[in-house]
């Protein structure tokens, strides 16, 4: 039997190609359709109904006439996806998990172990259907599986009371996003700008920004002359509202990079 649909691949030829005359040869394929029946009995296989999967099938039923309709072998285990498991150990901030089928991405996170003890990582999460918070602790070896979190690229196109609309500019979809599931993120929206929608099950449930941003400095105090030697900061309100420190430098109408991960100055584009 040969499947690319299954996890262990195993290539018998016909029996019939097998001399009748020789008993250690039928031996050889009773072994090998009983190690197939297992295989399939525990998932790790599937019956493939080519010429070939059939004869298998055939030959299982003359050698073990107990099974001889393996209807039950079409069963096939759920396609595992490797990696889609995470403990503990490996979190990390802005990880999505779901805790009873509803993601969760991870907003915090402290890691602590006691004598005699099992570690416990206790976390702060926001569910994102939702857009509220928890706090749980996990212990040590406890499984949780990744959200699979699906991305498209849209355009931020207008405000409709509480909620913000994108548009995928290839299908027209729309799709509306509520304020309280974008948080702080909404300072940096502009018309027009290209962002990543987040979907889960199908369903927009937040906005991922560009790592990072060239945005016009609308607002701050004015800089002075031989201020780029000092290392000082100020705040700065950058276009779209969001407020940032800026080196003593930066002056209204300079074009600055920031970071979005974390409202960070990166250097001054223009004056």
């Amino acid at each position: 039997m040969y499947s690319n649909k299954c996890y262990y691949s195993i290539q018998v030829p016909s029996p019939d190609e097998a001399p009748n005359s020789s008993p250690f040869t039928k031996t050889w394929y009773a072994s090998m359709a009983i190690a197939v029946v297992a295989l399939v009995t525990l998932g790790a296989a599937v019956i493939d109904h080519s010429a070939s999967g059939k004869s298998i099938a055939t030959y299982v039923g003359l050698s073990v006439p107990t099974m001889q309709n393996p209807a039950f072998a079409v069963a096939q285990r759920p396609n595992m996806q490797l990696g889609n498991v995470v403990d503990p150990s490996n979190f990390k901030k802005g990880l999505t998990v779901e805790l009873d089928g509803v993601p969760h991405r991870i907003v915090d996170y402290q890691q602590s172990k006691q004598a005699r003890q099992a570690a416990v990582t206790r976390t702060k999460l926001q569910n994102l259907l939702t857009g509220g918070f928890i706090d749980k602790t996990f212990r040590s070896g406890e499984k949780l599986d990744k959200a699979q979190i699906e991305y498209g690229e849209v355009s931020f196109t207008y405000k409709d009371g509480d909620a913000y609309c994108f548009t995928n500019m290839e299908t027209f979809e729309e799709e509306r996003l509520p304020a309280e599931l974008l948080g702080d993120k909404i300072q940096y929206l502009s018309e027009g700008m290209m962002v990543q929608v987040a979907k889960f099950d199908g369903k927009a449930i937040g906005m991922e920004l560009p790592n990072t941003l060239d945005l016009e400095v609308v607002e701050t105090e004015p800089g002075e002359q031989g201020d780029r030697a000092n290392a000082g900061s100020k705040p700065a309100t950058v276009a779209g509202g969001k407020v940032i420190q800026v080196p003593l430098f930066v002056a209204k109408g300079n074009i600055v990079t920031v970071d979005t991960r974390d409202d960070r100055y990166i250097t001054r584009v223009s004056k």
